[in-house]
């Protein structure tokens, strides 16, 4: 069995607990949650889900690798670069070829002619396909889980959960994905900053503690 708190591992943990709490929601009629939200559309709401929904566009990687070899031993760029090559795998081999091809709510809704029956936001352009899993679910929990696990604060830990739950519920909002492909992301984000913390630690190198020497 994994030692949690050798791996510095634990402040995964929040992030898995909101995940399997939201679990018997899986249990509802596919687009139960999608209606639900759809139903509290507002102006406000609008914007903030708008721009909140990209925390988890993978371009922010740049930033956050830069981040890790700034100052940082090299074990923390090589473990994020470990862990985005997961999620990628993870959304990758699920989007492209296990369910590839799986309506979003705007192309199922329009196949049943009842697109008209929900908001859309404005300015949103909707995609129609490759809707399992959500991409930038798995994204924004894979960078949360991954700063909660480096900074090792739990005020910190909890905010970045919250943050990374607003982002995948935005998915939902914005109509790009059901509940099951926020949920499905949010457990493979969390995987990947597990593998990639497990993978590196269990196989330790001495280049692993050099950095960038910056004048």
């Amino acid at each position: 069995m994994i030692d949690l708190k050798a791996y510095n591992l634990k402040p995964i943990l929040p992030f898995l607990v909101v995940v399997l709490l939201s679990t018997p929601l899986l249990g509802l009629e596919k687009g139960t949650i999608f209606a639900q939200l759809n139903a509290i559309h507002n102006p406000f709401l609008d914007v903030f889900f708008k721009n909140i929904t990209y925390l988890g566009d993978a371009s922010y990687a740049v930033l956050l690798l830069l981040f890790f070899f700034y100052k940082k031993p090299f074990e923390w760029p090589f473990k994020f670069t470990v862990g985005f090559l997961i999620h990628g795998f993870f959304v990758h081999l699920f989007k492209q070829f296990l369910v590839k091809g799986a309506l979003r709510p705007y192309s199922y809704f329009s196949e049943a002619g009842e697109v008209e029956h929900y908001l859309w936001v404005e300015g949103v352009s909707m995609k129609l396909l490759n809707s399992f899993p959500s991409g930038h679910t798995t994204t924004v929990f894979f960078f949360a889980s991954f700063m909660a696990v480096y900074a090792q604060k739990k005020r910190l830990t909890y905010g970045l959960v919250v943050v990374a739950t607003i982002a995948a519920l935005s998915r939902v909002y914005l109509g790009q994905h059901w509940f099951q492909d926020i949920y499905t992301g949010a457990l493979f984000g969390c995987c990947s900053t597990f593998l990639a913390q497990w993978i590196v630690d269990s196989n330790p190198r001495k280049w692993h503690h050099n950095r960038l020497q910056w004048k």
